[in-house]
């Protein structure tokens, strides 16, 4: 409307017109009030953390049982402390396709789709809308709550129902043997699929007294390494000191607390989708802290000495030297 009111009045209308229309800041500030910009992260936690956009929403396509599942129970004061699970990506993911359509790539190539959920399999479709996709998966090798049942429903969620489907029925590296043992599940677990055969066929099952002999070189080599460990320390393990002393007597307490401690750090740790490095690091600090203080405070009290496996306690006296061998004062 503006180009027209300036051709109007006379004005010859170019790309540098219309680049200077467009960069004007009443244009920006009319657009941004009639077509405001949405950020698909911001919209996803607004619903997952706004009861009243759930149920406005909601109704007519999930149950209130699935709203109550789908609603976050603590509001987090913004995105940053939102916890946000795998699930919520692919959320995120069709928001943003939603807002701007994702551009279609000319193949993609996906393996084990069998553990997808319908949500990240869309996903997926999303980005080969106009190309082509080879998908690749076993239905009786599912392993999540939402593994696919079969490849007319993964396809359906893909976008592509009408794709031609191709079932592998030979292996190559799985003895047959083992293919065999393992095909007498599929009536259980994929009733709808025929066993596969292999094309190796491994020769008879080693002799029993092969077997024997194998498990007993097995527990010579362990036992070996033992008394190797053992041996090593009587030559280079000999002289005392106040370290040894000191973790000697904690030996019991920290066994005693270490299991309760790593299976307490774990489950409080559960769903905050950290590193595996971060994650480990974070349960060996909370074990070590949580038995050398349990430790700490249990040599002091002459009740809890015998519950954790000390000798009563004869006063305090050593107390600070053995301290001092770990450089606790």
């Amino acid at each position: 409307m503006i180009l027209l009111q300036l051709e109007a009045a006379g004005e010859t209308c170019d790309d540098r017109t219309h680049d200077s229309v467009r960069r004007s800041p009443p244009v920006r500030k009319c657009v941004d009030e009639v077509w405001p910009k949405v950020d698909p992260k911001r919209l996803v936690f607004t619903v997952l953390s706004d009861q009243n956009q759930l149920l406005s929403n909601g109704p007519g396509r999930l149950s209130p049982a699935e709203l109550d599942l789908i609603r976050w129970p603590k509001v987090p004061r913004g995105l940053a402390t939102a916890p946000w699970t795998r699930a919520d990506q692919v959320l995120i993911d069709e928001a943003a396709d939603l807002i701007e359509r994702t551009p279609s790539i000319a193949h993609v190539v996906v393996d084990e789709a069998q553990d997808l959920s319908p949500m990240e399999v869309r996903a997926i479709g999303r980005r080969c809308a106009t190309g082509a996709a080879t998908v690749l998966g076993d239905i009786a090798q599912g392993t999540t709550p939402w593994a696919a049942t079969s490849w007319p429903e993964l396809l359906k969620h893909l976008g592509k129902p009408d794709a031609a489907v191709r079932e592998l029925d030979v292996g190559y590296r799985v003895p047959r043997q083992i293919l065999d043992y393992a095909s007498r599940l599929l009536p259980a677990i994929a009733p709808g699929l025929a066993p596969a055969r292999s094309l190796r066929q491994d020769g008879v099952p080693p002799a029993e007294a092969l077997t024997l002999c194998s498990g007993f070189l097995y527990a010579a080599f362990q036992w070996c390494c033992t008394v190797a460990i053992l041996g090593l320390g009587r030559i280079w393990l000999t002289r005392d000191n106040r370290a040894r002393r000191y973790l000697t007597e904690a030996v019991f307490p920290f066994y005693i607390v270490h299991q309760t401690t790593i299976i307490a750090t774990d489950h409080a740790l559960r769903g905050l989708d950290l590193p595996a490095w971060s994650e480990a690091a974070l349960v060996i600090t909370a074990t070590v802290a949580s038995c050398v203080l349990t430790y700490e405070v249990v040599r002091r009290v002459s009740w809890l000495r015998p519950l954790f496996g000390l000798k009563p306690s004869a006063g305090n006296a050593g107390l600070r030297v053995e301290m001092q061998g770990l450089g606790l004062r």
